[in-house]
């Protein structure tokens, strides 16, 4: 699937294809009933998708009004009229070691790849399993090159300290789900095994999963932490986990509906990069591109937190670079934006904020 051309442009909504209007009375995502980029009946889906996920019994129902659940502002950003706004146009390589990715060539070990990828790659497989399908000059542009490693070639910025206060990043990643755990939908397969797009979640049964278990996959060598230098013992640093959270929000099923089928959530620091920022990361992206054309051993060591771009949000100038340098875009056919995240750090509930202190305080005194 692609995004449509006009949402592409941050003008119109995702959902409607229409710019945010008022919409008939929502229920779920009823803060958003003045202006809306959605109407009631994906107001009702995305209540629907919250009350399956999180219907764990009786001693694990969630008290009070459900409209306040992190997870349910999460899923409502696809009601949020300035939602448009927070896109960034750049594929988006899922967070996993390459090692494990090559295990499964060649769909990289992306199981949204799999039946449904946006490019014909198809075309490359002559290529052999040799390091030719990693080069970038074997393809037209690099837009083909990347799009072969993943489907989702837009990202949705989200605040990260938004997501590690209200998710909870202490003492495990995504703690907030730790006591009842989560059920998750169920991809639903062929007789291959391959995964059918365009399949609505829950129609082919769910399965109980911990988030909190991404991070202690962080022992292989190659690992997420351990190619950004972060330190895995004894706790975990702090950017290790944030790398976790958001492999987390980005995993089958979780994501706000309808938006994660065809983008990745992107967790932002709340300022602007400055041109050292932008110079920085371009050129340790020029070194992980290398790094795919290179020896299988190199490989292994590519870095997917750096092929995603900044982590700080683009300036206009910025976001031309990106596109025109990293996308092979015409900058004439799109209309660029500064970046905007969604959930600022302001916004944070300030019941949220007192957990997140105290659980930093009582890590600090252990």
């Amino acid at each position: 699937d692609t995004l449509p051309e006009d949402f592409q442009f941050q003008r119109n909504c995702f959902v409607t294809h229409f710019p945010p209007a008022k919409p008939n009375s929502l229920l779920y995502c009823n803060k958003f009933n003045e202006l809306s980029c959605c109407p009631p009946t994906q107001d009702k889906e995305n209540m629907e998708f919250f009350q399956t996920m999180t219907d764990r019994g009786i001693s694990c129902r969630i008290r009070g009004d459900i409209r306040e659940h992190p997870l349910s502002v999460f899923y409502c950003m696809n009601c949020d009229p300035k939602s448009p706004t927070y896109l960034r146009t750049m594929p988006y390589f899922p967070l996993i070691s390459m090692r494990e990715a090559l295990s499964t060539w060649p769909f990289m070990g992306y199981p949204t790849l799999r039946g449904q990828a946006s490019y014909d790659c198809a075309n490359y497989s002559a290529l052999g399993n040799g390091a030719d399908f990693f080069n970038p000059s074997a393809y037209d542009n690099i837009e083909d090159f990347t799009g072969c490693f993943s489907t989702r070639t837009t990202q949705t910025l989200v605040d990260r300290e938004w997501a590690a206060a209200n998710f909870q990043l202490y003492p495990n990643v995504m703690s907030l789900f730790d006591e009842c755990l989560l059920f998750r939908s169920v991809s639903c397969l062929d007789d291959r095994g391959s995964i059918l797009p365009n399949r609505d979640r829950w129609v082919c049964g769910k399965e109980l999963i911990n988030p909190s278990s991404f991070l202690a996959r962080e022992a292989q060598p190659d690992g997420l932490c351990a190619l950004n230098n972060l330190s895995v013992t004894p706790s975990f640093d702090r950017e290790c986990r944030m790398l976790y959270l958001e492999k987390a929000i980005n995993s089958d099923g979780f994501g706000t509906p309808q938006f994660d089928e065809n983008m990745a959530f992107r967790l932002v620091e709340n300022r602007l990069c400055s041109d050292d920022d932008f110079d920085a990361w371009a050129a340790a992206y020029d070194v992980e591109v290398a790094k795919l054309g290179g020896t299988e051993d190199s490989m292994y060591t590519v870095n997917p937190q750096i092929l995603n771009g900044p982590t700080c949000l683009l300036t206009k100038n910025q976001s031309i670079l990106l596109a025109t340098d990293y996308s092979q875009n015409d900058p004439g056919s799109y209309d660029y934006f500064q970046d905007e995240s969604c959930f600022s750090s302001a916004a944070v509930p300030r019941a949220a904020w007192l957990v997140a202190a105290l659980c930093i305080l009582i890590a600090a005194l252990l």
